[in-house]
């Protein structure tokens, strides 16, 4: 397809007529696109969502990851766009009107000429019905709001009259919130800039600040629902720099507004009303982890002041606590970042300033004024503790406020228990929760449509055997923190296997132990504790390549500074936990399960852990190789779980390319066996060659792709993926002959063609291939074997714990998290 050319006859009629050019163009091969570049491409207008140079068959809507369709809504009144070389528009109302009616007071704006959308023009995708209008999200009444269509995507702009110099925008948003949105300004309601977007809203009253840009209409562009429902908003408010005085349409290009330095002073927020009881850190005793000099004391975040401010050392971490003076339910904390903000950090509180909870936290943090409510607590102390600066600098506040619903009446200290902090010498054993909030409590003993389990043992029978090995492998391999960790932290010990023998675990083990806590929770009531601390140390420990991810190996000393790149397969797995315990435990305690799930899917695994122009799984964030990939990161029951989460149809194009690989080495390089080599490299697809990363058997079935047949046996098990089955059968047909029908046959490697590597045997080995036995019932001899041979394994970290993983999924006791 080429471009569309435009003759000198054609310009110099459009210039003679005023006419206004759209800046989309006809999409074409080998051409550079940047991000927020518009084409179109069969009658459908597409926006670029990230740079690249186009290649033919990356044509929108192909790839999703580069190319948003995107809806062109007609200017207000009028068919003909209004030339941008107009003289200075009159705002068509006063700019600052009153409402109607009042159902709050009336906010001190931050900018003079108060909210610049109140009662304008507003337009809307769609409606979910008459009652939910697009002028409600502009009335200031946080009674009524607009709700549009249960479909992605959904828009909602406003005509501000005129075009002003904005930079700010809030949003009230209903439970019906967007996940990934974009707010977009434009001069004409046809040409669109983004000014600011995200991929993992929060929902609540946000408050979004942007390079100042001129535009008459402001929208957010909704693109991933955070539920079921449509996207609903109470309130949308737009705010500018200066906003009585209108801007002219044609300075639209003019150079953007810097935004304020470091150590500028903020202009001060509108006030909310107070919570019963007022900010109960108010001139309380401040401590900080350190300061940067004397001039920014830890006291300056609590004096009420918005021209003092604390401000640390420039490392991590570092925290600040107020001593309230006495007990308080707590349940909001309100945060005024100067530009020096922190990125990732929590909200913590204790009742004797040593025994510190999470209550809060976020990786996405922003600077400006943040608003945070949480599930009340009882609490003395209350401490922000950060983690990752979002600049170069320290961390620094202009105030630390602390509200209660009834801060009036201390309570007394002797009413809270504490915990001891566990040891790190022995299995720890945590304070024991109510398992009232438990909704899939072991054992689930599911069937799963077309799959068979071990017909010589009872279902009863089974769950015990599950029950003894989980309490042997916790017993040997789950270990508290040192204590270092914020919150408490425990890991799955690998002794050392794998890494350089300096390793106390590593993110594939994490994943491990948070998949199985996740599953065993009511059998073992303290399941959601030990999951909790496992989270907490992930927390601790991030990804020097990608924040949201985990580094793939922690440190026998724990210290963050031997932190590293990540692995996939770990980050995978943990993600995935997290969703386990969303549908488990619900996410409305200290950690938001379902939010950090999204958060490490979008923000994590599709950006560094994927390739968004292969869709294939990559080694680590490390990696920048697009083809490289690992047989035993193809965890297609997981993607679709992701897309489940997330509503984003990545993953389900990451598993139809998963299986088009394995069709393409199975037909080139095992064709009689069906086995995966550990790595495969280039396009298309081949097995890498020896010592490409970690072996000589790095071409072979071997201690990477062992678990391949156990992680393709879920996707038709839970999701009846026929792709799935038949990569099973393939390899169990192979199988069975090699082993004479008898599963203690099977050894620790092969080469593709079925050869045997060594002489020994690996429960690493057998129990993915008893879990891939359960797919057709002209395997259950098989099975039976193999269970009998699995229930009494035990060997070490590695074989041990995908041996009680496998042994949850072919019982039955393994669910999928949708």
């Amino acid at each position: 397809m080429k471009k569309v050319l435009i003759s000198v006859v054609g310009i110099i009629l459009i210039l003679a007529c005023f006419t206004v050019v759209s800046a989309v163009s006809a999409w074409a091969p080998n051409t550079p696109y940047q991000v927020t570049d518009q084409v179109s491409y069969n009658g459908k207008t597409y926006q670029c969502l990230q740079s690249h140079t186009s290649l033919t068959g990356w044509e929108p809507p192909n790839v999703p990851a580069l190319w948003q369709e995107i809806a062109t809504p007609s200017a207000t009144g009028t068919s003909t766009p209004t030339p941008t070389r107009s003289v200075t528009p009159t705002p068509t109302q006063p700019v600052t009107p009153t409402p109607t009616r009042t159902v709050t007071s009336t906010p001190t704006p931050i900018i003079s000429g108060g909210n610049l959308a109140l009662n304008k023009p507003v337009t809307a995708s769609s409606t979910e019905e008459a009652s939910y209008p697009a002028s409600a999200a502009v009335d200031a009444n946080t009674g009524t709001r607009w709700s549009s269509a249960f479909s992605d995507p959904q828009w909602i702009y406003v005509d501000l009259g005129a075009s002003y110099s904005i930079n700010q925008v809030r949003l009230n948003w209903e439970a019906a919130y967007a996940r990934s949105y974009q707010i977009q300004v434009s001069n004409n309601a046809s040409n669109w800039t983004n000014v600011w977007s995200t991929s993992s809203g929060a929902g609540g009253s946000i408050t979004i600040n942007f390079t100042t840009s001129s535009a008459r209409y402001v929208r957010i562009y909704g693109t991933v629902r955070a539920t079921s429902y449509g996207y609903s908003l109470w309130e949308f408010e737009v705010y500018g720099a200066d906003s009585t005085t209108p801007t002219p349409t044609r300075t639209a290009t003019a150079t953007p507004t810097p935004t304020r330095a470091a150590t500028a002073t903020p202009t001060p927020t509108r006030t909310a009303t107070p919570i019963p009881g007022g900010n109960l850190a108010l001139n309380k005793t401040a401590t900080s982890s350190s300061v940067e000099n004397a001039s920014y004391p830890a006291s300056a975040a609590v004096d009420g002041n918005t021209g003092t401010r604390w401000a640390s050392a420039y490392s991590d971490p570092q925290w600040i606590s107020v001593d309230l003076g006495a007990m308080y339910s707590v349940s909001q904390v309100k945060l005024n970042w100067e530009a020096a903000y922190a990125a990732a950090y929590q909200i913590q509180t204790s009742i004797d300033a040593s025994n510190w909870s999470t209550v809060w936290s976020t990786t996405t943090g922003t600077a400006g004024v943040i608003t945070i409510n949480f599930t009340a607590v009882n609490a003395r102390y209350v401490r922000v503790y950060s983690t990752i600066r979002g600049t170069a600098w320290g961390y620094s506040l202009w105030e630390f406020e602390i509200y209660s619903a009834s801060s009036g009446t201390p309570t007394p200290t002797r009413t809270v228990t504490v915990t001891p902090t566990p040891t790190a010498t022995s299995t720890p054993t945590p304070t024991t929760p109510p398992i009232s909030g438990i909704h899939k409590p072991f054992p689930q003993s599911l069937d799963f449509a077309g799959c068979i389990k071990p017909n010589n043992v009872t279902q009863t029978d089974m769950n015990n055997i599950i029950k003894s090995y989980y309490d042997y492998w916790k017993n040997q391999y789950v270990r508290a923190s040192n204590g270092t960790t914020p919150g408490g932290g425990y890991y799955v010990e690998m002794k050392g296997t794998g890494g350089d023998g300096n390793e106390k675990t590593t993110s594939e083990a994490h994943g491990y132990g948070m998949i199985i806590f996740a599953l065993m929770a009511g059998y073992d009531n303290q399941a959601k504790q030990y999951f909790d601390g496992m989270y907490n140390m992930y927390n601790k420990h991030r990804s020097t390549g990608n924040s949201h991810l985990m580094s793939w190996v922690i440190h026998n000393t724990e210290l963050t500074q031997y932190d590293q790149g990540s692995a996939t397969d770990g980050d995978m797995d943990i993600a995935y936990a997290l969703l386990l315990a969303h549908y488990q435990w619900g996410s409305n305690g200290t950690v938001n399960y379902l939010e950090e799930a999204r958060r490490i899917i979008t923000n994590g695994l599709k950006v560094s852990d994927m390739s968004t122009s292969t869709y294939r799984t990559l080694l680590g964030d490390w990696s920048t190789n697009q083809y490289n990939t690992r047989a035993s990161d193809w965890m297609t029951a997981h993607f679709r779980c992701y897309n489940a989460a997330t509503n984003d149809s990545f993953w389900l194009n990451a598993a139809n390319t998963t299986y088009n690989l394995i069709t393409q080495i199975t037909s080139n390089y095992a064709p009689n066996t069906g086995l995966m080599p550990d790595f495969i490299v280039g396009n298309p697809p081949q097995p890498a060659p020896p010592y490409f990363l970690e072996a000589d058997t790095d071409d072979d079935y071997s201690w990477n792709s062992c678990r391949f047949p156990w992680r393709i046996a879920m996707d038709y098990a839970h999701f009846g993926t026929v792709g799935a089955k038949n990569a099973c059968t393939k390899m169990l047909t192979w199988l069975k002959n090699r082993t004479g029908s008898n599963p203690s046959n099977i050894v620790a490697g092969y080469k593709l063609d079925g050869t045997p590597l060594v002489s020994y045997s690996s429960s690493a080995f057998t129990a993915p291939f008893m879990a891939a036995s359960i797919i057709d019932v002209s395997n259950q001899s098989y099975l039976n074997q193999g269970w009998s041979i699995m229930r009494n394994w035990k060997s070490g970290y590695y074989g041990d714990s995908i041996n009680l993983l496998c042994m949850l999924f072919i019982s039955g006791n393994w669910w999928a998290p949708r």
